[in-house]
């Protein structure tokens, strides 16, 4: 009979998702994912699984820490127009208040990932997916109210605005601060 766990696994996980931002996959050692998280090698195996599986443990962690809760205003039922400005304002905030300038770890995660791993890129696909029909909606029902100036389609502006959300996280990696963030933000919604 095995010992017992010793260690909180959702703060281990916490401390595995940090590793992951901060060095990707590819950079993040087990030697290194082990010792943040505060457990020895065998631990992370033995709860983990190998490298690979705690990175899908940490990527689901992710979504529900903060995708979630993310999307979940543009998501709602009566989400418009007001839905979509709220939703750049979060994103804004949340990516200038990391003082590591991370962005978002999904979208760091498809571009360190995405072109060779097949895994990678339908979760990423489904991610910017559902993305995109949460802002489709929203654009459908401001255009149904009139607040739509845009003669493009609902689902064409949601496209547009799905590259301009990933691109906010690639401008925060690169160190743009808040009011550069903000202003891109403002323009992409404005130009709705």
């Amino acid at each position: 009979m095995g010992r017992p766990r010793k260690f909180d696994e959702a703060e281990a996980l916490g401390a595995a998702l940090d590793v992951f931002w901060t060095s990707g996959f590819e950079g993040a050692s087990t030697t290194e994912l082990a010792g943040r998280m505060g457990i020895g090698a065998q631990s992370l195996y033995n709860t983990f699984g190998d490298k690979r599986a705690l990175f899908d443990r940490a990527l689901a962690h992710y979504r529900a820490l903060y995708v979630d809760a993310l999307l979940a205003p543009l998501e709602a039922a009566d989400a418009g127009l007001e839905g979509v400005r709220s939703y750049f304002d979060t994103v804004v905030e949340a990516l200038a208040s990391d003082p590591a300038a991370r962005g978002c770890f999904l979208v760091k995660s498809t571009v360190d990932l995405g072109a060779v791993d097949p895994a990678m890129a339908a979760l990423a696909r489904e991610h910017f997916d559902r993305m995109e029909a949460a802002m489709t909606r929203a654009l459908t029902r401001a255009k149904k109210d009139g607040m739509l100036r845009s003669t493009e389609r609902p689902r064409a502006l949601a496209k547009h605005l799905v590259v301009c959300a990933a691109g906010l996280s690639v401008l925060a990696r690169s160190g743009a601060d808040r009011k550069a963030l903000r202003q891109a933000a403002r323009v992409a919604v404005n130009a709705l």
